[in-house]
C-alpha cells in the first residue's frame, strides 16, 4: 500500500505546524486542473482529447500524447479505486491500440480546432509530429486513494512490461483557507521495466525507413552513447553537447546549450530548416534527413571551427 502523505508548513522560529488533509471535491475539479496544466500529471504530455467516446459507448477521461508519438490514456477516479478502475482502463488501452493513426489524428484535431492546430501544438511542446503509434501506450490512473488489491495489480502489470502507473493527488487545507496539491506516484517512473526495443539503438535500426539514417547509426556501433543507449553522444572537451536519436525517418539531434548564432547555423547549412530552440532548458532540437546533414554535422562537431562560448542547458535523460 502507499504510505500516507502528510504536510507541514514551517511557522516562526522554525516551528513545525502539520497541515491537515481535506478531501478532493469532484472529479472535475482535478480533470480541470491536470486539462489546464497537464505538467502536474507528466511535463512530457500534450493533451490531444478530452471526453473521448468509444465505439462502446464509454468515455476516456482524458487521451494524451508523448513527444514520440506515444499515446497515454488518463482515467479518473475520485475516492478509493477498486479494481474495476484498472479493468476499465485496460479496456481502453484495447480500444486504443485498435484504432488507425487518422482516426488518433480526428480525435486530435476535434479538441484543437483542426488538424493543423494540432501539429503547431506538437511541434511548439516537442518538434516534428512523429506516426503516432497506437501499439505502444501507457495508462495513467489518477485516484485520490487506492486499495491494496488494485495496488497489487498495477505493480504486476508493470512488472510484466504494460506501461500502467497510479498517480495520487493529495489536498491540503492550511488554516488561512490556502489549499495546496502534492502528487505522488504508486509505481514511479524507474521501476517500470519498459521492453527493450524502446531503450537500445540496435534494437531500433529494424523500424528505420531512412536508409541513409540507418548507414549512419549502423556505423556507430562502437560510438559513445547515453546511459540508456538511445541516442549517441557527443563531447566538447568532457561535457556531452550532443545527443543524436534515430526516429524512423530521420534523426533526433538535441543540442545541450547554447552558443552564438548556432540556430542561424544550423537552419543555414542543413537540408531542411527544422530547427527548434528548447526554452525551458535552453537547448536546442534539430534534425538530421540526408547524407550531407550527416556529413556537416559530424564535420562540425568533430572539428569544432572556432572557440565556443557554450550559456546554459540541461540533459534531459
Amino acid at each position: 500500500m502507499a504510505e500516507r502523505v502528510r504536510l507541514w508548513k514551517i511557522g516562526g522560529n522554525d516551528q513545525l505546524q502539520e497541515i491537515q488533509a481535506a478531501k478532493l471535491s469532484l472529479e472535475r475539479r482535478i480533470e480541470n486542473w491536470i486539462a489546464d496544466e497537464i505538467e502536474i500529471l507528466d511535463p512530457n504530455l500534450l493533451l490531444i482529447g478530452r471526453q473521448v467516446h468509444t465505439s462502446s459507448n464509454k468515455i476516456i477521461d482524458l487521451l494524451c500524447i508523448d513527444g514520440e508519438g506515444r499515446l497515454s490514456i488518463v482515467e479518473l477516479k475520485r475516492g478509493l479505486a477498486s479494481r474495476q478502475v484498472t479493468g476499465q482502463a485496460l479496456d481502453y488501452a484495447s480500444w486504443i491500440r485498435a484504432r488507425t493513426a487518422s482516426e488518433i489524428n480526428q480525435i486530435a484535431a476535434r479538441h484543437f480546432g483542426s488538424e493543423q492546430a494540432f501539429k503547431n501544438a506538437f511541434r511548439e511542446k516537442f518538434f516534428k509530429l512523429p506516426e503516432l503509434n497506437t501499439e505502444d501506450h501507457s495508462i495513467l490512473l489518477v485516484v485520490t486513494d487506492i486499495d491494496e488489491s488494485t495496488h497489487r495489480i498495477i505493480r504486476y502489470l508493470s512488472e510484466k512490461h504494460i506501461d500502467i502507473r497510479a498517480v495520487q493527488f493529495h489536498i491540503f487545507r492550511s488554516d488561512d483557507g490556502i489549499e495546496q496539491l502534492v502528487r505522488t506516484y504508486v509505481v514511479d517512473f524507474p521501476m517500470i521495466n519498459k521492453p527493450p526495443n524502446r531503450t537500445s539503438i540496435t534494437e531500433r535500426l529494424p523500424t528505420i525507413s531512412n536508409e541513409e539514417a540507418k548507414r549512419f547509426f549502423v556505423t556507430k556501433s562502437e560510438h559513445e552513447t547515453n546511459q540508456n543507449h538511445t541516442a549517441l553522444a557527443y563531447r566538447v572537451a568532457d561535457t556531452i553537447r550532443w545527443y543524436v536519436e534515430p526516429r524512423t525517418a530521420f534523426a533526433l539531434v538535441t543540442q545541450i546549450g547554447r552558443f552564438s548564432e548556432d540556430e542561424q547555423m544550423w537552419s543555414g547549412n542543413l537540408s531542411r530548416a527544422d530547427v527548434k530552440p528548447v526554452r525551458r532548458n535552453n537547448n536546442l532540437k534539430f534534425l538530421l534527413w540526408s547524407n550531407s546533414d550527416f556529413q556537416f554535422f559530424e564535420g562540425f562537431v568533430n572539428r569544432l571551427p572556432m572557440p565556443i562560448t557554450w550559456s546554459g542547458g540541461a540533459s534531459e535523460e
